[in-house]
C-alpha cells in the first residue's frame, strides 16, 4: 500500500506540536511563564551549515530572514509566532522556521518579532505583520507566492493579516 503524504499545513502543525512537546517547561502547562522567560533570554541560536540568517529592521520591526543555500527564491513563508500575544519570538520559532523551509522545498522564511502585550496594545502586532509583508513585497516576491503561517496567536494574526490585505487590496 502506498504511503500517503500529509498536506503542508498538516505537516507544519504536526512539527509545531512535536517541538512544543519537546521544549522543557511547556510540557507541564507553564506556557506563558516558560515562554516569556525563554523569549527574553539571549539567543545562542546559529543557522546550521548551508543556511544563512539575517536580521533586517523594517521601520522598527525586528525581522529574521532565514535562507537555505540553493533553496527556492521565487516564494517565501511569512511565519507569525504564537505565544498568546504575550510571548515574543524565540529559538523555538527559529527551529520551526527551518522545518517550514524544509517542508516547502527550501523556501526562505521571514519571521517578525512583533510587538506584544502588555507593553503594546492592538493593533501593534497587526501593524508589525503588515510591515513584514511590505518587506517581502519590496523584495519582489509575488503575493501569490507567499505562504502566511502561524500557530496559536500567530494563526489569529495570520488570519487578521490576510483579511487586512484583502480589504486594502494589497493581495
Amino acid at each position: 500500500m502506498a504511503k500517503e503524504h500529509a498536506s503542508l499545513p498538516g505537516a507544519m502543525l504536526r512539527e509545531c506540536i512535536r517541538l512544543a512537546l519537546r521544549t522543557r517547561g511547556l510540557r507541564d502547562g507553564g506556557f506563558i511563564t516558560a515562554g516569556a522567560r525563554y523569549s527574553q533570554s539571549d539567543s545562542r541560536w546559529k543557522a546550521s551549515k548551508g543556511w544563512s540568517l539575517s536580521r533586517p529592521d523594517e521601520n522598527g520591526v525586528k525581522l529574521e530572514w532565514l535562507e537555505r543555500a540553493g533553496g527556492r527564491q521565487s516564494c517565501a513563508i511569512l511565519q507569525l509566532h504564537g505565544g498568546a500575544y504575550l510571548v515574543g519570538f524565540s529559538d523555538l520559532y527559529r527551529n520551526l522556521a527551518v522545518r517550514y523551509s524544509n517542508l516547502a522545498g527550501g523556501a526562505p522564511v521571514l519571521s517578525p518579532d512583533y510587538r506584544i502585550a502588555p507593553q503594546y496594545r492592538h493593533p501593534a502586532a497587526l501593524e508589525d505583520a503588515l510591515a513584514a509583508w511590505g518587506w517581502l513585497m519590496r523584495r519582489g516576491i509575488p503575493a501569490s507566492r507567499v505562504v502566511v503561517a502561524g500557530d496559536s496567536a500567530g494563526g489569529n494574526l495570520a488570519l487578521a493579516l490576510t483579511l487586512k490585505l484583502r480589504d486594502t487590496g494589497q493581495a
